[in-house]
């Protein structure tokens, strides 16, 4: 009888823990526990670097802030993380970390969709294309791609070596969405002709939306140390390069002719 009450504990137990478990990221979020003024943050640094046919001095500074329960490898475990962006904020937290799957499909995927968003009039504030086509994939691109990133220092190639359009991007969290990240520049674009004074903040979605640009290669790796140009390194970090074919990013040129009929400013969740 009492080898029969020991197990209905344990079961009873296994209840309670599993719907503990059950709660929504929101409520966790929501929780005492989780409140984040009880929350010890890190900081981590992510940051984007777009080229250009004519510069490529552009960077924008992402900070983002997660709790400190997290696993060796940041594969699994509860975090909770906070984007801030310099030109928009978001909150985002996640209940568990699971590694996205980052092959040439998805790289390419996700720049025909943000393409074919800008085609059909569908990016806020921004123009409709008349002539924006689907980029295809470069196995040559991919490999100059992968060549640099396996590197792992954060710096731009070297005119000198690629005459390719550049954009890339890095991230201690496993999550970073770099293309996504890159597209989110049109928040601050004022669609114009570009220049040294918007390069800095928008040449990363300009260049994924560039009508003459017609191959992209791209490759993400894990590096154990990125090196970055001035302070310390970024501790295993995911580092994303894209090269392009043609180039974009000339001063002085639109991304793409545009039909005259601009999207509306809508709304949008973070």
């Amino acid at each position: 009888m009492q080898a029969m009450n020991a197990k209905e504990q344990q079961e009873n137990m296994g209840e309670k823990r599993e719907k503990s478990d059950s709660k929504s990221c929101q409520e966790q979020f929501q929780s005492d526990e989780m409140n984040p003024k009880r929350i010890v943050r890190k900081y981590h640094k992510q940051v984007d670097g777009a080229h250009n046919g004519n510069s490529y001095k552009s960077r924008m500074d992402v900070k983002h802030f997660h709790t400190g329960q997290k696993t060796s490898s940041m594969l699994s475990g509860r975090l909770l993380t906070v984007y801030c962006v310099v030109f928009n904020t978001c909150f985002v937290w996640s209940c568990t970390t699971k590694a996205p799957k980052w092959d040439r499909n998805t790289f390419l995927k996700k720049h025909n969709e943000y393409r074919e968003m800008v085609r059909l009039g569908r990016v806020p504030r921004q123009p409709a294309a008349v002539n924006m086509k689907n980029l295809t994939w470069s196995s040559k691109l991919e490999n100059d791609a992968k060549t640099w990133a396996t590197r792992c220092v954060f710096k731009h190639v070297d005119k000198a070596y690629s005459s390719d359009g550049e954009n890339i991007g890095a991230s201690s969290d496993i999550n970073y969405d770099s293309v996504k990240a890159w597209y989110d520049e049109y928040k601050v674009y004022s669609f114009g002709p570009i220049s040294s004074h918007n390069l800095a903040a928008t040449g990363h979605y300009t260049q994924i939306v560039w009508e003459n640009t017609t191959e992209v290669g791209c490759y993400r790796h894990l590096c154990p140390y990125l090196y970055m140009s001035s302070g310390a390194p970024m501790k295993s970090a995911y580092f994303s390069v894209c090269r392009y074919s043609p180039p974009g990013n000339y001063f002085g040129q639109e991304p793409y002719d545009r039909s005259g009929r601009i999207a509306k400013a809508v709304s949008e969740d973070c």
